[in-house]
């Protein structure tokens, strides 16, 4: 196995074609030790490395497109995310730099727990509407402060032994400028990546409520509460700008009153959920690989020079008349019966 500097390796977790994960420990703490293996760098680029996973500082240009494209996601964790909490909302990096042999390394502290998609038992109610609430509760925090995950599944969320939820594999993270930004990301999971994603390679906020809705839906089994369907359905919609935010859908769905906002900050009409939202489709949540098994993410080809919409492109739902005139205001979603269970 490669040289570390500074930590003793307990045992392999994956290899595949470009890495090798390892279990190591780290001045006593142990961790998820990634080694990017798709080329070589000198060994006085390992500082850099370090302060760029672990304070969000530092440039990557001399480590390659491939090594850059995995470090930025913990350079925007480090700058954005320095707080996981007790128990842990998010894993974080410790330590990075070059190994022995001339590889990148990233290391993040190990967080207790299940991935989702290894549950070996269907989880009951109280267990999925926590695991919705803390999963809505971990994009809010990350929105609140304009980043993006980027490659929401169930693989890359650890359940804690209190029944909340942890990020891991914080590769995909990215920064956009706010609701409507949208910024290019090459990594996806196929199954449970928007359409934005699958054809342009973008990723807006709006992004990781498409995944989650999935997420939703899996984890009760594709049978969510009735009064939860069209709300998750609006999740789907193929604009990302008319998708739900994460704090809009979170406070509907725990009834507190307030109405459905998109990510315009209007309100959204049921009509056009049922109209335009995109169909859902069934699929086995297992087999999967990820740091911890499942899925893996998978990296496409620079998409540069495709079309894509402008952010701030006029999106009209107002349904037009005869001659062009307008009928009444659509229906939104009603303000959501107070009291509902969490």
């Amino acid at each position: 196995m490669s040289d570390i500097p500074g930590h003793v390796v307990e045992r392999e977790l994956r290899r595949a074609a470009g890495r090798r994960v390892l279990r190591t420990v780290f001045g006593g703490v142990p961790c998820v030790t990634r080694i990017i293996t798709t080329g070589q760098v000198e060994a006085h680029r390992g500082d850099g490395v370090r302060s760029l996973v672990v304070n969000g500082f530092g440039a990557v240009t001399a480590l390659g497109d491939d090594i850059g494209m995995t470090l930025e996601g913990y350079a925007v964790a480090a700058r954005h995310l320095r707080d996981p909490g007790s128990p842990p909302r998010w894993t974080r990096a410790v330590d990075g730099g070059v190994t022995g042999d001339g590889f990148v390394y990233v290391s993040t502290r190990w967080v207790d727990g299940q991935p989702l998609h290894l549950a070996e038992e269907p989880f009951i109610e109280e267990q999925q509407r926590k695991i919705t609430f803390s999963l809505l509760d971990l994009l809010v925090a990350l929105h609140r402060v304009n980043v993006v995950y980027g490659d929401l599944k169930l693989a890359n969320l650890v359940r804690r032994d209190d029944g909340g939820l942890a990020l891991i594999d914080l590769d995909t993270l990215r920064e956009v400028d706010g609701p409507s930004g949208r910024t290019v990301l090459r990594d996806r999971s196929p199954r449970w990546a928007a359409p934005e994603q699958l054809e342009r390679s973008e990723i807006w906020m709006a992004s990781d409520l498409w995944a989650a809705a999935r997420i939703v839906r899996s984890i009760f089994g594709e049978e969510p509460p009735s009064e939860w369907v069209l709300p998750l359905a609006a999740c789907r919609h193929p604009h990302p700008l008319k998708r739900p935010t994460a704090a809009s859908l979170r406070a509907y769905l725990r009834g507190e009153g307030a109405g459905l906002l998109d990510h315009r900050g209007e309100l959204v009409d049921r009509e056009v959920v049922l109209r335009e939202s995109t169909p859902w489709t069934s699929h086995a949540p297992g087999g999967e690989r990820t740091d911890r098994g499942g899925e893996k993410t998978e990296r496409v080809d620079d998409h540069a020079g495709v079309p894509t919409p402008d952010a701030t492109e006029r999106v009209d739902d107002a349904p037009v008349v005869g001659g062009g005139g307008r009928v009444a205001p659509p229906t939104v979603f009603p303000p959501a019966a107070s009291g509902a269970r969490v």
